[in-house]
């Protein structure tokens, strides 16, 4: 099983607001994401908040969605299905994250939020998504995900 060494990091997408956040489980990967979009200076839709289901059952939290003069809006959640993995991603930002969308190796595709500032996601790993952090410990999410590193498994 993967550690948290053998993840391919990519990023960081955003901007510089937001409270630090790690939603990373050690050593499993995304097996559901439950996405709720938000309008925000401006904006909308932009990614609100994010959640992370991971295949070992525990859950990341909910990651933004902190103000309680923003309506958040679900999304249908999207579940890989066993041997799933993203094959193609883009990451929308500026100052927050706008949104993403990936395609996956099962022909399935997610989007969440805006689509202004499109980012090609690089670094795929081996296509498993294993989580997110903030920047660092002073940006990542707070109303809205201001801020994301993606990690995914690097291991064949």
């Amino acid at each position: 099983m993967a550690g948290i060494q053998d993840y391919a990091p990519d990023g960081p997408y955003g901007g510089n607001g937001g409270s630090a956040y790690d939603a990373r489980d050690n050593e499993h990967k995304i097996q559901r994401i439950e996405t709720w979009e938000a309008a925000w200076q401006g904006q909308n839709p932009v990614l609100g908040a994010i959640k992370f289901q991971f295949d070992d059952d525990t859950c990341s939290g909910r990651v933004g969605g902190n103000d309680p003069q923003i309506d958040y809006y679900p999304k249908t959640p999207f579940v890989f299905e066993d041997g799933e993995k993203i094959d193609s991603m883009t990451v929308y930002s500026g100052d927050f994250i706008n949104g993403f969308k990936f395609h996956t190796t099962r022909n399935n595709e997610f989007q969440v939020g805006g689509t202004d500032g499109p980012n090609d996601v690089q670094n795929l790993g081996n296509g498993e998504w294993a989580g997110a952090t903030g920047r660092d410990n002073i940006h990542g999410a707070d109303a809205v995900v201001d801020s994301m590193i993606l990690y995914f498994n690097d291991k064949i």
